[in-house]
């Protein structure tokens, strides 16, 4: 490990333990330009998810919609009690229940069913049940939803992507806050130079490395690579990950004892250089001879 200096100039990628202790020394505009920009790759993945993904199965169901179907009262009104999926792929699937028979079944990872009185939304961790609230006054139909969703599913996308990023902004400040104490601890043991603001700072920067195992975890979990349980593996491994870049980055820095020795202890003073022997000044008021001579 080298021990020279790491200035801000080199903290530019967090995809390193070296990388991620330069941003110790760095300012804290420096670190937030990083994780804005990493906030807006996940962002962007997360868009580019459902966009490919998700939206074409909404799309799909809104065609298959009644002309009269609407939510009102907290109530589902539709044309027949019937039990039906209205759109599905392996990642979501959309089902209307509305004789409230219970037998839809699960075909994907997440499946959104519509009751007469509530929906639900299922995964693997169980079902999310939401009653409708008698104010709300939803036209479930295809004459009202179709050109609104064409006219407004870009804004949703772009609305979804801000809240992505201000919530890993926020959730990046936060766990940087409760990390930072162990970042200064694992400095302390290490005999690194770090200092309380510069253990904030290392420790914000070491959660970006677990953002990008997220974006390549959706991507592979978007292509049929992954299912759920592997996409749910990946996210606590960044968690993991967030904690093994606290304890390894610090190891990074300059050693306190070297920065110690190098620079000048102010209460040793300073070796004294030789001085020439003394010499004998000659008397500027009389001669050099003895005392009580010739006359």
């Amino acid at each position: 490990m080298s021990e020279a200096v790491l200035t801000p100039r080199h903290a530019w990628q967090p995809l390193t333990p070296r990388g991620v202790a330069a941003f110790a020394p760095a300012t804290f505009a420096r670190l937030f330009l990083a994780q804005f920009a990493v906030a807006a790759l996940v962002a962007l993945a997360v868009v580019w998810f459902l966009h490919a993904e998700w939206f074409p199965v909404v799309r799909a169901a809104i065609g298959k919609l009644p002309a009269d179907s609407l939510i009102q009262g907290g109530t589902l009104r539709w044309p027949a009690a019937t039990s039906a999926p209205l759109a599905e792929n392996r990642l979501l699937s959309l089902v209307v229940d509305a004789a409230d028979a219970g037998e839809t079944g699960r075909s994907a990872d997440v499946t959104v069913v519509l009751h007469k009185n509530y929906f639900k939304i299922c995964s693997l961790a169980g079902c999310w049940r939401v009653a409708y609230p008698p104010a709300w006054r939803v036209g479930l139909n295809r004459p009202e939803l179709e050109p609104w969703w064409g006219a407004w599913h870009w804004p949703v996308l772009a609305v979804v992507a801000l809240l992505v990023m201000v919530a890993l902004l926020a959730g990046w400040c936060l766990l940087a806050t409760i990390y930072f104490p162990f970042a200064k601890l694992a400095g302390f043991f290490a005999d690194r130079e770090l200092t309380w603001a510069g253990s904030w700072r290392l420790a914000g920067a070491a959660l970006l490395p677990g953002a990008f195992l997220n974006i390549a975890g959706l991507f592979f979990y978007s292509i049929h690579a992954l299912d759920l349980i592997h996409l749910g593996l990946i996210y606590l491994l960044h968690i993991v990950c967030g904690w093994v870049f606290i304890a390894a980055s610090p190891f990074f820095l300059p050693k306190e004892s070297a920065l110690a020795a190098a620079s000048p202890n102010p209460f040793v003073s300073a070796p004294q250089s030789e001085t020439k022997p003394e010499q004998k000044l000659e008397n500027p008021f009389g001669s050099s001879g003895p005392p009580g001579g010739d006359n």
